[in-house]
Formats: C-alpha cells, structure tokens, sequence
C-alpha cells in the first residue's frame, strides 16, 4: 500500500463504520417495531386509542426494549459521530423510557447501575482495557435492568421476561467487546501505516534540497523540506523523515559529512 494513500484507505475500510451501520439498521427496525405496534394496542377491545397507547407503554418489555434503543443509539453516536441517525433515535427512546417507566414504580437505584453500564462501555472506547470494560458493562446492564424492573420481586400487572434480559445484556457485552478489539487494531493500523509509521524511516533525495526539493519514500515522489542545521543537499542523499506535515515531509541528513553541500557546488 502506498504510504501517500494508507490514512484515506484507513478511512474506508474503517472497521466502525461498519459496526456502526448495522447497529443503526438494528435500532431502526427496533423502533419500527414500536411504532407498527401501537395500532394494535390502540385497537384493543374496551379501550380508546389514548388509553391503549399508553397501556402498551407501560408494559415492562416494551420500556425494556426502550432502554435498548437508547442504549445502543446513544453509544453507535460516541463510538462513530457523525452518523446522526443512532443518536437521534437514541434520544428519543431514552425520553420514552423515562416518561414510561415512571408508571411502573421501578427502583431508580436500578437506573444507576445502568449509566455505569453505558459508562464502562463508553470507557472501553477510549482506554486500552481490551474488552474487560465492555464485560463489566454487560453485567452491569443485567444487574441494573433486573433491579430497574424489580424482577424476582414482581409487582402486579405484566412481567419483564428475565430472558431477555440476558440475551441483550450478552449482545452489548459482545458488541463492546467487539468495537474495542477494532478500535485497538487501528490504533495498531495507525502506528504501521499511518503518519506514527512514517517518522524514523529513511528517503533518499531526488533533487537538490536547498532546503525544499523532492524525495524519494516508498517508492513515490514526495516534497520534503530540510530541517536546520543543514541547509542543502545533494541528490542521492539518504535522509530521513522527522516529521510530516500534510503531503510535505520534514527530513534530516543521517551522514552529515556527506551531506553538507553546497547549491552552487552541485551545479558546477
């Protein structure tokens, strides 16, 4: 791979943006599994559309399926801004989730354990924790929904089925997991193939250096400049590269008794 083009294929071939895509198709259907069923529970026998609505929203799995939404919405958005669409949706689940499950008397302790959840998740993104965050926070999430809901301790009406509890407790446990292996290997992508890669080694000069001039890295011709203390070079110098800027690359001589000419030397 060309050095010139490593970072802009990087960009393309981002391992997050992917996992970020079918996250937001997940979450979508999600939702529009919600919104294709508040028909039929406003359909219900005995009810007005009003009532039905809002008896449906207060059923503990469908709160439940709420705080999934806003839960994954939200961590697609920190884990790749700019995709909008996950933190939208992610917004609006957690404004649903709050205002349903106020009818449902839940332990707020339970709500607590669930933003360490979504912390610990968060956290994996951006320390070198490989994963162990990411299963803290899936038991965390377990943990915090079951007291959330009081499950084991039911209350009268519709029950959260505990299952699925630990289904999607699994899910976000191997969804961080997941990121967080990709997110270390591009950082890994970036210290070979990106700028970090690219100071230490070596170029050769195309052209006379005084200071500007070409050079040769990677089989391509690029701009260099020539840091201080030399200020000229002839072609064939070896150099190498102390630092990047843009599409121009800072050089230093390696043998300066070798290197150190002058312009008017290399013309003659």
């Amino acid at each position: 791979m060309h050095a010139r083009h490593a970072l802009q294929r990087f960009r393309g071939n981002d391992p997050l943006h992917a996992v970020g895509r079918l996250i937001r198709q997940g979450t979508m259907a999600l939702l529009a599994f919600v919104v294709c069923a508040w028909p039929a529970a406003a359909a219900a026998p005995g009810s007005d559309a009003a009532f039905g609505i809002l008896l449906w929203l207060h059923n503990p799995n469908i709160v439940f399926f709420l705080s999934v939404i806003a839960f994954f919405g939200l961590f697609v958005e920190i884990a790749h801004p700019g995709i909008i669409v996950p933190g939208l949706l992610g917004t609006v689940a957690l404004v649903l989730f709050l205002i349903a499950a106020s009818g449902l008397a839940p332990n707020w302790a339970g709500l607590a354990i669930l933003a360490l959840a979504f912390g610990l998740l968060v956290l994996d993104l951006k320390l070198t924790a490989h994963g162990v965050l990411s299963i803290a926070a899936a038991l965390s999430f377990i943990v915090g929904t079951l007291v959330f809901f009081h499950v084991g301790n039911p209350l009268p009406g519709p029950q959260l089925q505990p299952m699925l509890v630990y289904l999607m407790g699994g899910v976000i446990g191997l969804l961080g997991l997941t990121v967080a292996l990709f997110v270390a290997s591009t950082r890994r992508y970036r210290m070979l193939n990106g700028v970090e890669g690219m100071i230490g080694a070596h170029v050769t000069a195309l052209t006379p250096l005084q200071p500007q001039g070409r050079v040769r890295y990677g089989g391509e011709n690029w701009a260099a400049v020539l840091d201080p203390p030399i200020s000229a070079v002839l072609p064939g110098t070896v150099l190498q590269i102390v630092a990047v800027e843009g599409l121009c690359l800072h050089v230093r001589t390696l043998y300066q008794q070798s290197s150190i000419a002058s312009v008017v030397s290399a013309h003659h």
